[in-house]
Protein backbone atom coordinates (compact mmCIF):
# COMPACT_ATOMS: atom_id res chain seq x y z
CA UNK A 1 0.00 0.00 0.00
CA UNK A 2 1.79 3.10 -1.25
CA UNK A 3 -0.42 5.68 0.47
CA UNK A 4 -3.67 6.21 2.33
CA UNK A 5 -6.11 9.02 1.52
CA UNK A 6 -9.09 8.29 3.76
CA UNK A 7 -10.78 5.36 5.46
CA UNK A 8 -14.33 4.38 6.28
CA UNK A 9 -14.08 1.59 8.85
CA UNK A 10 -16.81 -0.14 10.78
CA UNK A 11 -15.88 -1.71 14.14
CA UNK A 12 -18.38 -4.49 13.37
CA UNK A 13 -16.41 -5.46 10.30
CA UNK A 14 -13.62 -7.96 10.88
CA UNK A 15 -12.03 -7.06 7.55
CA UNK A 16 -11.83 -3.44 8.67
CA UNK A 17 -10.14 -4.58 11.88
CA UNK A 18 -7.62 -6.50 9.84
CA UNK A 19 -6.90 -3.44 7.72
CA UNK A 20 -6.35 -1.29 10.78
CA UNK A 21 -3.91 -3.64 12.46
CA UNK A 22 -2.21 -4.60 9.21
CA UNK A 23 -1.51 -0.99 8.32
CA UNK A 24 -1.31 0.74 11.72
CA UNK A 25 2.45 1.25 11.42
CA UNK A 26 2.05 2.84 8.05
CA UNK A 27 -0.46 5.26 9.51
CA UNK A 28 1.81 6.33 12.38
CA UNK A 29 2.67 9.50 10.53
CA UNK A 30 -1.06 10.43 10.38
CA UNK A 31 -2.05 10.68 14.10
CA UNK A 32 -5.36 12.35 13.33
CA UNK A 33 -6.24 9.55 10.94
CA UNK A 34 -5.31 6.88 13.44
CA UNK A 35 -7.58 8.46 16.03
CA UNK A 36 -10.50 8.34 13.60
CA UNK A 37 -10.10 4.63 12.90
CA UNK A 38 -9.37 3.35 16.42
CA UNK A 39 -11.63 0.33 17.07
CA UNK A 40 -12.35 -2.25 19.72
CA UNK A 41 -10.86 -5.61 18.75
CA UNK A 42 -12.29 -7.39 21.75
CA UNK A 43 -15.83 -6.46 20.71
CA UNK A 44 -15.28 -7.74 17.18
CA UNK A 45 -13.70 -11.04 18.23
CA UNK A 46 -16.41 -11.59 20.80
CA UNK A 47 -19.12 -10.93 18.23
CA UNK A 48 -17.57 -13.31 15.70
CA UNK A 49 -17.08 -16.06 18.30
CA UNK A 50 -20.76 -15.85 19.20
CA UNK A 51 -21.59 -16.75 15.60
CA UNK A 52 -23.49 -13.66 14.70
CA UNK A 53 -25.26 -14.46 11.44
CA UNK A 54 -25.46 -10.85 10.36
CA UNK A 55 -21.72 -10.30 10.85
CA UNK A 56 -20.88 -13.47 8.91
CA UNK A 57 -23.09 -12.28 6.06
CA UNK A 58 -21.32 -8.94 6.03
CA UNK A 59 -17.91 -10.58 5.82
CA UNK A 60 -19.03 -12.94 3.08
CA UNK A 61 -20.32 -9.94 1.13
CA UNK A 62 -16.98 -8.18 1.56
CA UNK A 63 -14.88 -11.08 0.37
CA UNK A 64 -17.35 -12.04 -2.34
CA UNK A 65 -17.03 -8.55 -3.80
CA UNK A 66 -13.26 -9.01 -3.89
CA UNK A 67 -12.54 -6.12 -1.52
CA UNK A 68 -9.64 -8.00 0.08
CA UNK A 69 -6.97 -8.60 -2.52
CA UNK A 70 -4.07 -11.01 -2.35
CA UNK A 71 -1.91 -8.28 -0.83
CA UNK A 72 -4.32 -7.82 2.08
CA UNK A 73 -6.06 -4.64 0.86
CA UNK A 74 -9.45 -4.33 2.59
CA UNK A 75 -12.47 -2.12 2.60
CA UNK A 76 -12.02 1.43 3.68
CA UNK A 77 -8.70 2.15 1.96
CA UNK A 78 -8.05 4.40 -0.97
CA UNK A 79 -4.76 3.24 -2.42
CA UNK A 80 -2.46 4.45 -5.11
CA UNK A 81 0.20 2.47 -6.89
CA UNK A 82 3.50 3.19 -8.45
CA UNK A 83 3.24 3.24 -12.21
CA UNK A 84 6.05 0.72 -12.40
CA UNK A 85 4.33 -1.85 -10.18
CA UNK A 86 0.72 -2.51 -11.36
CA UNK A 87 -1.50 -4.69 -9.21
CA UNK A 88 -4.16 -7.23 -10.10
CA UNK A 89 -7.60 -6.48 -8.70
CA UNK A 90 -9.96 -9.40 -8.75
CA UNK A 91 -9.25 -11.93 -11.45
CA UNK A 92 -8.69 -9.50 -14.30
CA UNK A 93 -5.55 -8.53 -16.08
CA UNK A 94 -3.01 -5.99 -14.92
CA UNK A 95 -4.84 -2.81 -14.04
CA UNK A 96 -4.01 0.87 -13.67
CA UNK A 97 -3.83 2.34 -10.13
CA UNK A 98 -6.92 1.31 -8.22
CA UNK A 99 -9.20 3.21 -5.89
CA UNK A 100 -11.25 1.01 -3.60
CA UNK A 101 -13.85 2.60 -1.35
CA UNK A 102 -15.94 0.78 1.21
CA UNK A 103 -18.93 2.41 2.80
CA UNK A 104 -20.92 0.76 5.53
CA UNK A 105 -24.70 0.87 5.26
CA UNK A 106 -27.10 0.13 8.06
CA UNK A 107 -28.03 -3.20 6.46
CA UNK A 108 -25.15 -4.62 4.50
CA UNK A 109 -22.27 -3.18 6.56
CA UNK A 110 -19.45 -3.06 3.96
CA UNK A 111 -19.47 -3.01 0.17
CA UNK A 112 -17.11 -1.96 -2.57
CA UNK A 113 -16.91 -0.02 -5.76
CA UNK A 114 -15.50 -1.72 -8.80
CA UNK A 115 -16.02 -1.17 -12.45
CA UNK A 116 -15.88 -4.51 -14.38
CA UNK A 117 -12.77 -5.65 -12.61
CA UNK A 118 -11.11 -2.21 -12.86
CA UNK A 119 -11.27 0.65 -10.42
CA UNK A 120 -12.88 3.98 -11.27
CA UNK A 121 -9.89 6.14 -11.83
CA UNK A 122 -9.00 8.87 -14.25
CA UNK A 123 -6.81 8.34 -17.30
CA UNK A 124 -3.08 8.05 -16.88
CA UNK A 125 -1.19 11.29 -16.35
CA UNK A 126 -0.66 13.17 -19.61
CA UNK A 127 -3.47 11.38 -21.49
CA UNK A 128 -6.71 13.13 -22.43
CA UNK A 129 -9.96 11.50 -21.33
CA UNK A 130 -11.69 9.59 -24.14
CA UNK A 131 -15.08 10.74 -25.47
CA UNK A 132 -18.21 8.99 -24.27
CA UNK A 133 -19.31 6.25 -26.70
CA UNK A 134 -22.52 6.81 -28.57
CA UNK A 135 -25.27 4.31 -29.10
CA UNK A 136 -27.51 2.20 -26.93
CA UNK A 137 -27.01 2.76 -23.25
CA UNK A 138 -26.94 -1.00 -22.76
CA UNK A 139 -23.59 -1.13 -24.54
CA UNK A 140 -22.08 1.45 -22.19
CA UNK A 141 -20.48 0.53 -18.88
CA UNK A 142 -22.89 1.24 -16.10
CA UNK A 143 -21.75 2.66 -12.79
CA UNK A 144 -21.94 -0.09 -10.16
CA UNK A 145 -24.04 0.36 -7.05
CA UNK A 146 -21.67 0.89 -4.17
CA UNK A 147 -24.13 -0.73 -1.78
CA UNK A 148 -24.82 -3.84 -3.88
CA UNK A 149 -22.18 -6.58 -3.65
CA UNK A 150 -21.46 -8.56 -6.79
CA UNK A 151 -22.32 -12.23 -6.90
CA UNK A 152 -19.61 -14.82 -7.09
CA UNK A 153 -19.51 -18.54 -7.52
CA UNK A 154 -19.60 -20.98 -4.64
CA UNK A 155 -15.88 -21.64 -5.11
CA UNK A 156 -15.13 -18.00 -4.55
CA UNK A 157 -17.40 -18.08 -1.49
CA UNK A 158 -15.35 -20.91 0.01
CA UNK A 159 -12.18 -18.96 -0.67
CA UNK A 160 -13.64 -15.87 0.99
CA UNK A 161 -14.47 -17.90 4.11
CA UNK A 162 -10.85 -19.00 4.34
CA UNK A 163 -9.80 -15.38 4.03
CA UNK A 164 -12.17 -14.45 6.86
CA UNK A 165 -10.48 -17.02 9.09
CA UNK A 166 -7.13 -15.57 8.08
CA UNK A 167 -8.33 -12.08 8.98
CA UNK A 168 -9.52 -13.36 12.35
CA UNK A 169 -6.17 -15.00 13.18
CA UNK A 170 -4.18 -11.92 12.14
CA UNK A 171 -6.54 -9.60 14.00
CA UNK A 172 -6.29 -11.57 17.24
CA UNK A 173 -2.48 -11.75 17.14
CA UNK A 174 -2.05 -8.11 16.24
CA UNK A 175 -4.61 -7.07 18.83
CA UNK A 176 -2.70 -8.88 21.58
CA UNK A 177 0.55 -7.31 20.43
CA UNK A 178 -1.07 -3.86 20.37
CA UNK A 179 -2.37 -4.28 23.93
CA UNK A 180 1.07 -5.38 25.10
CA UNK A 181 2.69 -2.38 23.43
CA UNK A 182 0.20 -0.04 25.03
CA UNK A 183 0.90 -1.60 28.42
CA UNK A 184 4.66 -1.14 27.99
CA UNK A 185 4.19 2.44 26.76
CA UNK A 186 2.05 3.22 29.77
CA UNK A 187 4.70 1.84 32.12
CA UNK A 188 7.40 3.92 30.41
CA UNK A 189 5.28 7.07 30.62
CA UNK A 190 4.63 6.47 34.31
CA UNK A 191 8.35 5.95 34.98
CA UNK A 192 9.27 9.12 33.09
CA UNK A 193 6.68 11.06 35.05
CA UNK A 194 8.10 9.75 38.34
CA UNK A 195 11.65 10.66 37.31
CA UNK A 196 10.48 14.12 36.30
CA UNK A 197 8.88 14.63 39.70
CA UNK A 198 12.05 13.43 41.44
CA UNK A 199 14.17 15.80 39.35
CA UNK A 200 11.94 18.74 40.18
CA UNK A 201 12.18 17.87 43.88
CA UNK A 202 16.00 17.61 43.76
CA UNK A 203 18.24 20.58 44.56
CA UNK A 204 21.23 20.64 42.21
CA UNK A 205 24.14 22.63 43.63
CA UNK A 206 27.18 23.52 41.55
CA UNK A 207 30.44 24.28 43.38
CA UNK A 208 32.53 26.85 41.53
CA UNK A 209 35.62 28.82 42.42
CA UNK A 210 39.32 29.19 41.73
CA UNK A 211 41.78 26.40 42.43
CA UNK A 212 42.49 25.50 46.09
CA UNK A 213 39.54 27.49 47.37
CA UNK A 214 38.12 24.54 49.35
CA UNK A 215 35.38 23.19 47.06
CA UNK A 216 36.32 19.53 47.50
CA UNK A 217 36.56 20.01 51.27
CA UNK A 218 32.94 21.22 51.29
CA UNK A 219 31.94 18.01 49.49
CA UNK A 220 33.84 15.94 52.07
CA UNK A 221 31.93 17.71 54.82
CA UNK A 222 28.63 16.80 53.14
CA UNK A 223 29.71 13.16 53.22
CA UNK A 224 30.63 13.39 56.90
CA UNK A 225 27.42 15.20 57.84
CA UNK A 226 24.91 13.44 55.60
CA UNK A 227 26.38 10.21 54.11
CA UNK A 228 27.93 8.47 57.14
CA UNK A 229 31.45 9.71 56.46
CA UNK A 230 34.16 7.48 54.99
CA UNK A 231 34.38 3.70 55.29
CA UNK A 232 37.57 1.79 56.12
CA UNK A 233 38.40 1.10 52.50
CA UNK A 234 38.17 4.79 51.60
CA UNK A 235 40.34 5.71 54.59
CA UNK A 236 43.04 3.24 53.51
CA UNK A 237 42.99 4.73 50.03
CA UNK A 238 43.59 8.19 51.54
CA UNK A 239 46.77 7.09 53.33
CA UNK A 240 48.83 7.27 50.16
CA UNK A 241 47.49 10.75 49.35
CA UNK A 242 48.36 11.99 52.85
CA UNK A 243 51.89 10.59 52.68
CA UNK A 244 52.28 12.21 49.28
CA UNK A 245 51.24 15.53 50.86
CA UNK A 246 54.07 15.10 53.42
CA UNK A 247 56.64 14.38 50.72
CA UNK A 248 55.49 17.21 48.45
CA UNK A 249 55.42 19.72 51.31
CA UNK A 250 58.94 19.11 52.60
CA UNK A 251 60.31 18.85 49.06
CA UNK A 252 58.80 22.19 47.99
CA UNK A 253 60.11 23.97 51.11
CA UNK A 254 63.64 22.59 50.75
CA UNK A 255 63.80 23.46 47.05
CA UNK A 256 62.50 26.97 47.71
CA UNK A 257 65.30 27.67 50.20
CA UNK A 258 67.70 28.19 47.29
CA UNK A 259 65.19 29.85 44.93
CA UNK A 260 63.64 32.65 46.98
CA UNK A 261 65.34 36.02 47.21
CA UNK A 262 67.23 36.25 49.46
CA UNK A 263 67.82 32.49 49.81
CA UNK A 264 67.71 30.68 53.15
CA UNK A 265 70.38 28.27 54.38
CA UNK A 266 70.04 25.16 56.52
CA UNK A 267 70.60 26.14 60.16
CA UNK A 268 72.01 22.79 61.33
CA UNK A 269 74.79 21.51 59.03
CA UNK A 270 73.93 17.94 60.05
CA UNK A 271 70.67 18.31 58.16
CA UNK A 272 72.44 18.84 54.83
CA UNK A 273 72.40 15.07 54.30
CA UNK A 274 68.66 15.05 54.91
CA UNK A 275 68.23 17.85 52.38
CA UNK A 276 70.16 15.89 49.72
CA UNK A 277 68.11 12.76 50.43
CA UNK A 278 64.82 14.64 50.03
CA UNK A 279 65.91 16.28 46.78
CA UNK A 280 67.49 13.17 45.25
CA UNK A 281 65.67 10.11 46.58
CA UNK A 282 62.20 11.30 47.55
CA UNK A 283 61.40 12.53 44.06
CA UNK A 284 61.68 9.10 42.45
CA UNK A 285 58.49 8.05 40.58
CA UNK A 286 58.17 4.72 42.44
CA UNK A 287 59.03 6.08 45.87
CA UNK A 288 57.67 3.73 48.55
CA UNK A 289 58.05 5.94 51.65
CA UNK A 290 60.57 4.01 53.77
CA UNK A 291 60.99 4.86 57.44
CA UNK A 292 64.25 6.66 56.73
CA UNK A 293 62.30 9.19 54.66
CA UNK A 294 60.24 10.21 57.68
CA UNK A 295 63.44 10.58 59.76
CA UNK A 296 64.90 13.01 57.23
CA UNK A 297 61.62 14.91 56.84
CA UNK A 298 61.24 15.27 60.61
CA UNK A 299 64.82 16.54 61.03
CA UNK A 300 64.36 19.14 58.32
CA UNK A 301 60.97 20.34 59.60
CA UNK A 302 62.52 21.16 62.98
CA UNK A 303 65.44 23.02 61.40
CA UNK A 304 65.25 26.79 61.98
CA UNK A 305 66.28 27.54 58.40
CA UNK A 306 63.43 25.39 57.05
CA UNK A 307 61.00 27.11 59.42
CA UNK A 308 62.17 30.51 58.16
CA UNK A 309 61.58 29.40 54.58
CA UNK A 310 58.13 28.12 55.52
CA UNK A 311 57.22 31.55 56.91
CA UNK A 312 57.86 32.98 53.44
CA UNK A 313 55.60 30.44 51.73
CA UNK A 314 53.69 33.20 49.94
CA UNK A 315 56.76 33.60 47.72
CA UNK A 316 56.32 30.11 46.27
CA UNK A 317 53.56 27.53 45.87
CA UNK A 318 52.89 25.46 48.99
CA UNK A 319 49.73 23.54 49.85
CA UNK A 320 47.74 24.78 52.87
CA UNK A 321 47.96 21.46 54.69
CA UNK A 322 51.80 21.40 54.75
CA UNK A 323 52.13 22.50 58.37
CA UNK A 324 49.29 20.25 59.53
CA UNK A 325 50.85 17.02 58.23
CA UNK A 326 54.51 17.90 58.84
CA UNK A 327 53.63 18.33 62.51
CA UNK A 328 52.09 14.83 62.47
CA UNK A 329 54.89 12.89 60.78
CA UNK A 330 55.05 10.35 63.61
CA UNK A 331 51.37 9.48 63.10
CA UNK A 332 51.56 9.29 59.31
CA UNK A 333 54.66 7.05 59.33
CA UNK A 334 52.98 4.43 61.53
CA UNK A 335 52.34 1.21 59.51
CA UNK A 336 48.95 0.97 61.25
CA UNK A 337 48.07 4.57 60.52
CA UNK A 338 44.31 5.10 60.22
CA UNK A 339 43.42 8.62 59.00
CA UNK A 340 40.94 10.60 61.03
CA UNK A 341 38.14 12.62 59.47
CA UNK A 342 40.17 15.77 60.04
CA UNK A 343 43.14 14.18 58.24
CA UNK A 344 40.92 13.39 55.26
CA UNK A 345 39.49 16.91 55.26
CA UNK A 346 42.97 18.42 55.27
CA UNK A 347 44.35 16.10 52.58
CA UNK A 348 44.94 17.93 49.29
CA UNK A 349 44.25 16.21 45.96
CA UNK A 350 43.76 18.35 42.87
CA UNK A 351 40.32 17.89 41.33
CA UNK A 352 40.22 17.11 37.62
CA UNK A 353 36.90 16.43 35.94
CA UNK A 354 33.41 16.53 37.43
CA UNK A 355 32.31 14.69 40.57
CA UNK A 356 28.71 14.36 41.75
CA UNK A 357 27.74 13.72 45.36
CA UNK A 358 24.15 12.78 46.24
CA UNK A 359 22.70 13.08 49.74
CA UNK A 360 19.46 13.76 51.59
CA UNK A 361 18.72 16.17 54.42
CA UNK A 362 15.34 15.65 56.10
CA UNK A 363 13.96 13.85 53.01
CA UNK A 364 15.12 16.62 50.67
CA UNK A 365 17.45 15.44 47.89
CA UNK A 366 20.63 17.31 47.04
CA UNK A 367 23.03 16.72 44.15
CA UNK A 368 26.32 18.57 44.59
CA UNK A 369 28.74 18.89 41.65
CA UNK A 370 32.43 19.51 42.29
CA UNK A 371 34.60 20.64 39.37
CA UNK A 372 38.24 21.62 39.06
CA UNK A 373 39.01 25.29 39.63
CA UNK A 374 42.22 25.67 37.65
CA UNK A 375 41.90 27.61 34.42
CA UNK A 376 42.24 24.58 32.16
CA UNK A 377 39.45 22.83 34.10
CA UNK A 378 36.92 25.66 33.82
CA UNK A 379 35.91 24.77 30.28
CA UNK A 380 34.12 21.74 31.76
CA UNK A 381 31.84 23.91 33.91
CA UNK A 382 29.33 24.51 31.12
CA UNK A 383 28.41 20.80 31.24
CA UNK A 384 26.92 21.28 34.72
CA UNK A 385 24.84 24.44 34.24
CA UNK A 386 21.65 22.67 33.12
CA UNK A 387 18.82 22.68 35.72
CA UNK A 388 21.07 24.05 38.48
CA UNK A 389 19.18 25.24 41.56
CA UNK A 390 21.99 27.43 42.87
CA UNK A 391 25.72 28.01 42.52
CA UNK A 392 27.92 27.78 45.59
CA UNK A 393 30.90 29.99 44.83
CA UNK A 394 33.85 29.26 47.10
CA UNK A 395 36.57 31.87 47.64
CA UNK A 396 39.76 31.42 49.67
CA UNK A 397 39.72 34.67 51.67
CA UNK A 398 43.24 34.03 52.95
CA UNK A 399 44.69 33.99 49.43
CA UNK A 400 44.99 37.78 49.17
CA UNK A 401 48.80 37.51 49.28
CA UNK A 402 49.20 34.46 47.01
CA UNK A 403 49.51 33.96 43.26
CA UNK A 404 48.03 31.28 41.01
CA UNK A 405 49.71 27.95 40.40
CA UNK A 406 49.14 28.35 36.67
CA UNK A 407 50.05 32.06 36.52
CA UNK A 408 52.51 33.48 39.04
CA UNK A 409 51.67 37.04 37.97
CA UNK A 410 48.00 36.92 39.01
CA UNK A 411 46.87 37.45 42.59
CA UNK A 412 44.56 34.62 43.73
CA UNK A 413 41.95 36.80 45.42
CA UNK A 414 41.79 39.13 42.42
CA UNK A 415 41.43 36.08 40.17
CA UNK A 416 38.55 34.90 42.34
CA UNK A 417 36.83 38.29 42.07
CA UNK A 418 37.24 38.31 38.29
CA UNK A 419 35.85 34.78 38.07
CA UNK A 420 32.87 35.71 40.23
CA UNK A 421 32.19 38.72 37.98
CA UNK A 422 32.21 36.50 34.88
CA UNK A 423 29.80 34.03 36.44
CA UNK A 424 27.48 36.72 37.80
CA UNK A 425 27.25 38.54 34.47
CA UNK A 426 27.05 35.41 32.32
CA UNK A 427 23.87 35.66 30.23
CA UNK A 428 23.10 31.95 30.72
CA UNK A 429 23.28 32.30 34.51
CA UNK A 430 21.26 35.49 34.92
CA UNK A 431 18.50 33.70 36.83
CA UNK A 432 20.67 31.44 39.01
CA UNK A 433 21.37 32.79 42.49
CA UNK A 434 24.80 32.43 44.09
CA UNK A 435 25.60 31.33 47.63
CA UNK A 436 29.01 32.84 48.42
CA UNK A 437 31.32 30.93 50.78
CA UNK A 438 34.12 33.22 51.97
CA UNK A 439 36.28 30.29 53.01
CA UNK A 440 39.47 29.77 55.02
CA UNK A 441 38.54 32.30 57.69
CA UNK A 442 40.94 30.57 60.10
CA UNK A 443 43.93 31.19 57.83
CA UNK A 444 42.79 34.75 57.12
CA UNK A 445 42.66 35.55 60.84
CA UNK A 446 46.09 34.02 61.35
CA UNK A 447 47.66 36.14 58.59
CA UNK A 448 46.00 39.38 59.70
CA UNK A 449 47.02 38.89 63.33
CA UNK A 450 50.68 38.21 62.53
CA UNK A 451 50.81 41.44 60.50
CA UNK A 452 53.42 39.98 58.16
CA UNK A 453 51.22 40.34 55.07
CA UNK A 454 49.08 43.46 55.26
CA UNK A 455 45.89 43.44 53.20
CA UNK A 456 46.34 47.08 52.17
CA UNK A 457 49.58 46.15 50.41
CA UNK A 458 47.53 44.10 47.93
CA UNK A 459 44.26 46.09 48.05
CA UNK A 460 45.10 49.77 48.77
CA UNK A 461 41.42 50.69 49.22
CA UNK A 462 41.40 48.66 52.46
CA UNK A 463 43.33 51.44 54.22
CA UNK A 464 40.23 53.64 54.56
CA UNK A 465 37.68 50.85 54.93
CA UNK A 466 35.34 50.94 57.92
CA UNK A 467 33.38 48.04 59.37
CA UNK A 468 29.78 48.32 58.06
CA UNK A 469 26.99 48.96 60.53
CA UNK A 470 25.25 45.68 59.64
CA UNK A 471 28.35 43.65 60.52
CA UNK A 472 27.76 40.90 63.08
CA UNK A 473 30.71 39.64 65.12
CA UNK A 474 31.60 38.50 68.61
CA UNK A 475 32.96 41.08 71.05
CA UNK A 476 36.10 38.97 71.45
CA UNK A 477 36.93 39.04 67.75
CA UNK A 478 39.91 41.04 66.58
CA UNK A 479 38.61 44.20 64.89
CA UNK A 480 41.31 44.06 62.22
CA UNK A 481 40.20 40.53 61.30
CA UNK A 482 36.57 41.71 61.19
CA UNK A 483 37.56 44.62 58.94
CA UNK A 484 39.45 42.29 56.61
CA UNK A 485 36.71 39.69 56.20
CA UNK A 486 33.95 42.29 55.70
CA UNK A 487 36.11 44.17 53.21
CA UNK A 488 36.50 41.00 51.10
CA UNK A 489 32.76 40.34 51.46
CA UNK A 490 32.02 43.88 50.25
CA UNK A 491 34.18 43.43 47.14
CA UNK A 492 31.99 40.51 46.03
CA UNK A 493 28.70 42.21 46.92
CA UNK A 494 29.73 45.27 44.96
CA UNK A 495 29.93 43.06 41.85
CA UNK A 496 26.56 41.43 42.55
CA UNK A 497 24.75 44.77 42.95
CA UNK A 498 26.38 46.54 40.00
CA UNK A 499 24.11 45.02 37.33
CA UNK A 500 20.89 46.27 38.95
CA UNK A 501 18.74 43.67 37.15
CA UNK A 502 17.76 41.95 40.41
CA UNK A 503 17.05 38.66 38.63
CA UNK A 504 19.29 36.67 40.94
CA UNK A 505 20.73 37.20 44.40
CA UNK A 506 24.00 36.73 46.27
CA UNK A 507 23.99 35.21 49.77
CA UNK A 508 27.42 35.57 51.50
CA UNK A 509 28.63 33.35 54.37
CA UNK A 510 31.90 33.18 56.29
CA UNK A 511 33.15 29.59 56.34
CA UNK A 512 35.98 27.38 57.50
CA UNK A 513 35.69 24.24 55.39
CA UNK A 514 37.77 22.07 57.74
CA UNK A 515 35.48 22.95 60.68
CA UNK A 516 32.62 20.45 60.59
CA UNK A 517 30.41 22.37 63.02
CA UNK A 518 30.85 25.59 61.08
CA UNK A 519 29.82 23.89 57.83
CA UNK A 520 26.87 22.21 59.55
CA UNK A 521 25.58 25.57 60.79
CA UNK A 522 26.20 27.37 57.49
CA UNK A 523 24.58 24.65 55.38
CA UNK A 524 21.52 24.59 57.63
CA UNK A 525 21.15 28.32 56.98
CA UNK A 526 21.64 27.73 53.26
CA UNK A 527 18.94 25.05 53.08
CA UNK A 528 16.20 27.63 53.61
CA UNK A 529 17.78 29.85 50.96
CA UNK A 530 18.05 26.94 48.53
CA UNK A 531 14.43 25.98 49.15
CA UNK A 532 13.23 29.52 48.38
CA UNK A 533 15.38 29.62 45.24
CA UNK A 534 13.93 26.27 44.14
CA UNK A 535 10.34 27.41 44.66
CA UNK A 536 11.03 30.65 42.83
CA UNK A 537 12.45 28.74 39.86
CA UNK A 538 9.23 26.77 39.46
CA UNK A 539 7.11 29.88 40.05
CA UNK A 540 5.71 28.52 43.30
CA UNK A 541 6.87 31.50 45.33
Amino acid sequence: MAGVAHLHLDPRCLACCFVYFRNCRGLACRPGLVDRIRISVDAVVSKVSEGSASLAAEHQAIHSSNIISDEGTACGLVTSQNKDSPRRVGGGASNPPAQLVCQVSSKAGCASAEKNGQAETGPPRGQKPSAKPRGNSSTQESTPDLHRPRKRSSGASTSSKMRILGCMSHTGALGEEEREQRKVNKQIDEQLQKEKQVLRATHRLLLLGAGESGKSTIVKQMRILHINGFNEKEKREKIQDIRRNVRDSITVIVKAMDEIDPPVAIDNPANEASKRYILDEANQPEFDYPQVFYDHAKNLWHDKGVQACFERSSEYQLIDCAKYFLERIDEVRNPDYNPSEQDILRCRVMTTGIFETKFEVEKVRFHMFDVGGQRDERRKWIQCFNDVTAIIFVCASSSYNLVLWEDNTQNRLKESLALFRNIWNNRWLKTISVILFLNKQDLLAEKIKTGRYKLENYFPEFSNYQIPTEAVFAPTEDTQVVRAKYFIRGEFLRISTASGENRHHCYPHFTCAVDTENIRRVFNDCRDIIQRIHLRQYELL
